[in-house]
């Protein structure tokens, strides 16, 4: 799937895969930028996606008058076709997003897909739309993603949806804290079932995500070190284990430094 865990959100570090929008000084000017990253682990909505293993990830992010098509990538799990065994997958997201600001209001809506080198039947496309009310003190924040093409595989079908809520706010230190909840409809079909006969898939409120992130500046370039948590509140199952997406999770630490330009 894939979400990434770094921080959160509107405005700030975000909670998924794609590229936070560039913003340039002058909205009506071309704007390109990017980062790049280490990470000690990969999570997607509270699941690891590289074993707790290292990964890598960047993006570039072209923007002009609010809108944003950008391209991010990550190293992923070992690829489950075996024609490419033993390689891991390469999972790009693909984004086109538009962002604005009415009075402390910030928005954005846009469509991501995500798209795996070494597995194609886990490919898939959302549409997304948040909403962020910025003040001096804090920013509460929501952010609904609606499956709108599922994975041929059937770990995402059309009508899955996850809403991300939360609050961040910003220390005297220049600290940026958040904490968030997540709440998952998972759409149940036949085909699912059939194809993920051990899956378990359960709607509710299935994710809590705190996190810390600093940015500073280096002659022109932004230094962000960053440190999330995840921590699955979904129901213990029968073999003791708590799952999301089908996915078993448990709590999860990310540690990330990342070099923007």
């Amino acid at each position: 799937m894939k979400l990434k865990t770094t921080l959160a959100l509107v405005g700030s570090i975000v909670a998924g895969s794609y590229v936070t929008p560039a913003v340039a000084a002058d909205a009506s000017a071309l704007s390109l930028g990017g980062d790049i990253g280490i990470y000690n682990q990969y999570v997607v909505r509270g699941v690891t996606m590289t074993n707790r293993k290292g990964a890598i990830q960047g993006d570039v992010a072209l923007s002009v008058a609010g809108l944003t098509a950008s391209t991010w990538f990550s190293n992923a799990y070992p690829s489950p076709q075996p024609q490419f065994t033993p390689n891991d997958t390469i999972e790009f997201d693909f984004a086109l997003d538009y962002s604005g600001e009415a009075g402390n209001i910030g928005y954005s809506a846009g469509w991501v897909t995500y798209a795996y080198l070494y597995d194609a039947p886990s490919n898939f496309s959302e549409v997304y739309a948040s909403l962020a009310y910025h003040n001096d003190i804090l920013t509460p924040f929501t952010k609904i993603y609606y499956t709108a093409k599922a994975s041929d595989n059937k770990a995402y079908e059309s009508g899955d949806t996850w809403i991300d809520i939360g609050v961040s706010t910003m220390t005297p230190y220049d600290i940026e804290v958040m904490g968030m909840l997540s709440y998952s409809r998972i759409k149940q079909s036949n085909s699912r079932t059939r194809l993920n006969p051990t899956a378990i898939y359960k709607s509710g409120f299935n994710l809590a995500t705190v996190g810390i992130s600093n940015t500073t500046t280096h002659g022109a370039t932004p230094i962000t070190l960053s440190l999330t948590g995840t921590l699955p509140t979904a129901q213990t199952q029968a073999d003791g284990s708590r799952y999301i997406l089908g996915f078993k999770a448990n709590t999860e630490f990310v540690a990330g430094l990342s070099l923007g330009f």
